[in-house]
């Protein structure tokens, strides 16, 4: 899944997760959230469960 969010002004804020079931048919999900500015800055944040 794929989300963009407006921020504040010049800042948009990307979300990606990723979800699946393991071979124990157990629920997994990864997520990486990136925020990008208008002059080109740029931080991320990775989570996994």
């Amino acid at each position: 899944m794929r989300e963009i969010t407006d921020v504040k002004t010049g800042m948009k804020q990307i979300s990606l997760t990723a979800a699946w079931r393991g071979y124990d048919g157990r629920p997994h999900t990864a997520r990486l959230i990136t925020r990008y500015g208008r002059n080109g800055l740029n931080d991320y944040f990775y989570t996994v469960h």
